[in-house]
């Protein structure tokens, strides 16, 4: 999907990344957007005026899916999606970058008829915020043409906080693990041997194929990418097919609990960070949980 050039003065352009963003980073997400409104209102009007859409769209109503990693999501997004007229957006702020799937948790919607910004953007540059607000119209837009309802799924609060601002007409469900047995019982079974390797052996192809830049920052930001195999093998290694064929089996066990560990923190963070919002309705993991959901979806979009 082809990003809009938005056209604003470079001190707008940086009233608005100061607002939503400060450098891309999660961390140091500001949303104190009630004092500058008219800043964001310029942005949003003239990226309605671009994909040739009416103030009408912010009115769209909106289903958001979020929960930490590990918790047990696609279960509850299959059922959704397989029961009712939704599309999928992604609000994840690693699954949306190309060729990186390792440390991402990234579903199978990214090839999925229905299913927006998932791989969409460059990985050798971070997305600008301009740029997910400027898709996430464009997919409504089509969305709407289908009549069907958008569905945002993903853990990232940031991005969760700017939806939440622009489509006030939404309802979020939240899901939470039954227990602590229950988050290291579904990332255990996630993350196995196999994947991992598989992984280290994707980054490595795209490498050597310049689909990404060793030197990224978006692998930076990534804590697997970064810590766990770019900070263990060379350059060298990492251009060398034949080493990477034959990697210790040692590595790869000692990195596939490494990533079971950071997973499980990140569980606990993302959990954390999403439990502060009020506006989240929780459910447990289960399959009674589905049908209290389900409940409350069809009494939204009535």
């Amino acid at each position: 999907m082809k990003s809009i050039t938005i056209n604003v003065s470079l001190k707008v352009k940086k009233q608005v990344e100061e607002l939503l963003w400060i450098n891309n980073t999660p961390k140091k997400f500001k949303f104190s957007i009630n004092s500058n409104a008219t800043c964001l209102d310029i942005i949003l009007q003239q990226i309605m005026v671009k994909i040739g859409a009416d103030a009408s769209i912010l009115n769209t109503k909106c289903i958001v899916l979020c929960g930490p990693t590990g918790v047990g999501k696609t279960m509850f997004l299959n059922y959704l999606k397989l029961n009712y007229n939704l599309e999928t957006i992604n609000m994840d702020t690693m699954q949306i970058y190309n060729y990186i799937s390792v440390g991402t948790g990234r579903t199978n919607l990214a090839s999925t008829k229905g299913s927006y910004l998932y791989g969409t953007y460059n990985p050798n540059k971070p997305f600008h915020i301009l740029d997910y607000l400027s898709d996430v119209f464009i997919s409504i837009k089509k969305i709407n043409s289908h009549c069907s309802i958008p569905f945002f799924e993903g853990a990232s609060k940031s991005l969760l906080n700017i939806i939440m601002r622009i489509f006030p007409n939404l309802i979020i469900f939240g899901i939470k693990a039954k227990n602590n047995e229950n988050i290291v019982s579904n990332i255990t079974k996630r993350i196995s041997r196999d994947s991992c390797y598989n992984a280290i052996k994707e980054l490595s192809y795209h490498i050597i194929k310049k689909n990404i830049n060793y030197n990224s920052p978006v692998l930076k930001k990534n804590w697997v990418v970064y810590n766990l195999i770019i900070s263990k093998l060379t350059k060298k290694q990492l251009l060398d097919p034949e080493f990477i064929k034959n990697i210790n089996e040692k590595f790869i066990i000692k990195f596939t609990k490494t990533c079971v560990k950071y997973n499980i923190k990140l569980h606990k963070e993302q959990f954390k960070r999403l439990s502060k919002i009020k506006k989240i309705i929780w459910f447990k993991n289960n399959k009674n949980s589905i049908k209290k959901l389900e409940k409350k979806l069809i009494e939204f979009i009535k």
